[in-house]
């Protein structure tokens, strides 16, 4: 005998995570000799790569320079969420305009003096810093400027990205290091002897932009002796953009052993790439599970057996 358990938002675990879900079976229900195996999965890739919580990887430093050799540094503090590399890049730019550390061209397109982006050819991410311009400059070459921007009269100074508090050195570092590849101790320089004053740096590791890119599905009451932990029986890989449905069809079922027993129902957990608790912000999802008795599946491997594999 096969059953078929289907678990959706409503068998959910409400405690904020959308991580856990429950079938209740009507009345108790024995299992001295069963297996189970994951159907399909349906969910959304609605799983955060920045957390301050969790992940302790949504803040880096800037350091922009507002007077003759004077820098102003500022935490950037990426909100919870999921986020590209153009997306963390855009809201470094947006803390930018807030502080008034831009200037906009006659075509009313803003320059930022600091930008965050993809080098396909390295699997990097690169960071570029540009000279920030005296104010009498810019004006002469009829840039806008805004209120807040710096009155600079020496020589042009590069911006500074740093993966730690200049003030409290590289133990302050977060795992913001890890999703753009940069060592922990990496700060960029003030000047730099290019001819064009510009500096680009390029990640010297891979980046982990998603420090999550599968989920564990793990059962209760399972005997999983090749896994760990033990109550592993697939996985989920989003092979989607953020916000898509994922939809995990194995193509045949992979049974492990129930432990012999009464049950009152089944447990389900999604867990993070290192087996712990990672929150789920959409809830939509779907789980179908199959429960066979061990017995049937030996007798019908019997009869195929018996009958040339046909």
């Amino acid at each position: 005998m096969v059953a078929t358990l289907v678990l959706n938002s409503t068998n959910i675990v409400p405690d904020g995570y959308n991580n856990k879900l429950v079938y209740n079976f009507p009345n108790s229900v024995s299992f001295p000799n069963h297996e189970i195996a994951i159907q399909s999965i349906n969910m959304y890739y609605s799983w955060e790569n920045i957390n301050g919580t969790s992940l302790n990887n949504n803040t880096f430093w800037f350091r922009f320079p507002t007077a003759d050799d004077v820098y102003t540094q500022v935490a950037i503090v990426i909100p919870d969420g999921l986020y590209e590399i153009s997306s963390i890049n855009s809201y470094l730019q947006w803390v930018c305009i807030g502080y008034g550390w831009y200037l906009t061209n006659s075509s009313g397109v803003n320059i930022y003096f600091a930008e965050f982006v993809i080098n396909p050819s390295n699997y990097a991410v690169q960071l570029n810093t540009y000279p920030v311009l005296t104010l009498l400059t810019a004006q002469s070459l009829s840039y806008i400027v805004p209120t807040g921007y710096p009155n600079l009269t020496a020589s042009n100074n590069l911006p500074q990205v740093s993966m730690y508090d200049f003030n409290k050195g590289s133990g302050s570092a977060t795992n913001f290091t890890l999703i753009v590849g940069y060592p922990a101790t990496f700060i960029s320089p003030i000047t730099t002897t290019n001819a064009t004053g510009n500096y680009s740096f390029v990640s010297p590791i891979a980046p982990q932009i998603q420090p999550n890119p599968i989920l564990y599905l793990a059962v209760s009451n399972i005997e999983n002796k090749y896994a760990s932990p033990s109550s592993i029986i697939g996985t989920v890989t989003p092979s989607v953009a953020f916000g898509s449905l994922i939809t995990e069809v194995p193509p045949q079922f992979a049974y492990n052993k129930l432990l012999s027993g009464t049950y009152n129902g089944i447990r389900l957990s999604l867990l993070g790439s290192d087996g712990g608790q990672i929150p789920i912000l959409d809830p939509n999802i779907t789980i179908v599970l199959v429960i066979r008795d061990k017995a049937d599946s030996g007798l019908k491997d019997a009869i195929e057996k018996a009958s040339g594999g046909k």
